[in-house]
């Protein structure tokens, strides 16, 4: 029984610092005092790519007009030719200019 209630601690304490750390780091980038990463990864036919942008809702490689927030997007991009691609929004977080 010791054992069962170890185990239960540790994944407790796993999701406690989880959430923590998310929440954390979604108040640093919102408040400007972490910088969020540039993605640009690539596996096969889907690409990942996050960025910082004064349109969060553009879709990446398109001209949007900019808007008056500043955010942070993260896309997920499937490219199965060279003129066809679909854009999916993962994240889309508004940061302090």
């Amino acid at each position: 029984m010791r054992w069962t209630s170890g185990c239960a601690a540790i994944a407790a304490a796993i999701l406690l610092i989880t959430v923590l750390s998310c929440s954390l780091g979604a108040i640093g980038l919102r408040g400007g005092a972490i910088t969020p990463p540039r993605i640009d990864s690539a596996i096969g036919s889907l690409r990942l790519v996050g960025y910082s942008t004064w349109n969060g809702s553009c879709p990446p490689y398109t001209g949007c007009a900019p808007t008056q927030r500043n955010a942070y997007a993260i896309w997920l991009i499937w490219e199965s030719g060279t003129l066809n691609r679909s854009a999916y929004q993962l994240v889309d977080l508004e940061i302090a200019p």
